[in-house]
């Protein structure tokens, strides 16, 4: 697992739920390893925003924050002036679920649609590369 960048992020995911965490820190891993494995995505910087671990890649592309949606579901959250959920909505259509135009919303207890989130995820931190997603 990637290192925690400060305290109040190790002490943020400690303060979910077990099974939210587990998923949390799943997706934390996810947005690592696709930075890690593109050239394109600008050095990750981990904080909070909002209370909420956000991941910026800010030369390459915009945040990515993670967050409880409700007891039941946890969400990624980006900048809502973009067009990237707009962009996803069309993409899959029925792979993912939205809500409004900041966030891709994934069941705790149904399997992470891995795939989707990659091109998401990896979208987002690229996104000034590729502004006319």
């Amino acid at each position: 697992m990637t290192e925690f960048s400060s305290l109040q992020i190790d002490e943020r995911f400690a303060d979910y739920d077990i099974k939210t965490r587990k998923i949390l820190l799943r997706l934390r891993e996810l947005i690592f390893e696709i930075a890690q494995n593109n050239p394109e995505i600008d050095t990750i910087r981990e904080d909070l925003k909002w209370n909420q671990p956000s991941y910026a890649a800010p030369k390459s592309g915009t945040a990515v924050r993670l967050d409880q949606f409700d007891a039941k579901h946890v969400a990624l959250f980006v900048n809502c002036q973009t067009s990237l959920v707009e962009h996803f909505r069309i993409v899959f259509p029925d792979q993912l679920v939205f809500s409004g135009n900041r966030a891709i919303v994934v069941a705790l207890d149904e399997p992470l649609p891995l795939d989707a989130l990659r091109y998401c995820i990896e979208s987002a931190l690229t996104y000034k590369l590729k502004k006319h997603v």
